[in-house]
């Protein structure tokens, strides 16, 4: 329940014992300093499979970013889903700065799987 969603995303293994690469990037700003926190989920899994933290100075822009590898969890498809949130109150405005796009709305966040075959 902390943060915000910002990405879900599908995926069918095609071995269990194929890897899965999760590469993440979250583009953005805040107000005021703060810990900006980035975490990784598998379908409703209440706790994180990875997670990332990044200082922001006082009006300052971040890129965070979080790589985990792990074992396909089976062949059926499952769901990665991407959190982010600040330790303390403050608004985070992804791909972008006090609610508005940056550099044209080419300032964006991403995620990809790969799966690499055992």
């Amino acid at each position: 329940t902390e943060g915000i969603e910002v990405f879900t995303l599908a995926i069918t293994p095609k071995s269990v014992s194929n890897k899965l690469k999760i590469t993440v990037n979250i583009t953005g700003a805040t107000p005021n300093a703060s810990w900006i926190q980035v975490a990784l989920f598998k379908d409703s899994d209440a706790n994180a499979i990875a997670a990332s933290t990044h200082f922001v100075n006082t009006n300052s822009s971040f890129s965070v970013p979080l790589n985990h590898f792990m074992t396909a969890p089976g062949t059926g498809t499952y769901t990665v889903k991407v959190r982010v949130g600040c330790h303390n109150t403050v608004n985070i405005t992804v791909n972008g700065t006090s609610g508005v796009r940056r550099l044209g709305g080419v300032a964006a966040s991403s995620i990809t799987i790969e799966e690499i075959k055992a």
